[in-house]
């Protein structure tokens, strides 16, 4: 699948500490606290939410680093520009 979001594009994001499966989420990276990631949910559970890229082949997700907590969320992405 094609990535939905190209590099220079801008969004806009919802200050949240919640996601539905299926939304584009802004997380801080589980590991490296000073980077920012952009992933679609895939699954969520009281502990967390399991991350996906949409273009598989190049994506680093949920799959190599696991769930991500809640408290890793910094919003919903509710616009793209």
């Amino acid at each position: 699948m094609a990535p939905t979001l190209v590099d220079g594009e801008h969004v806009l994001v919802e200050p949240s500490n919640r996601a539905d499966v299926g939304d584009l989420v802004l997380c801080a990276h589980p590991y490296r606290s000073d980077t920012r990631i952009i992933k679609r949910v895939s699954a969520t559970d009281d502990d967390g939410m399991t991350l996906i890229g949409d273009n598989l082949a190049q994506s680093t997700d949920s799959s190599s680093f696991g769930k991500v907590p809640w408290s890793r969320l910094i919003g919903r992405v509710c616009t793209r520009l």
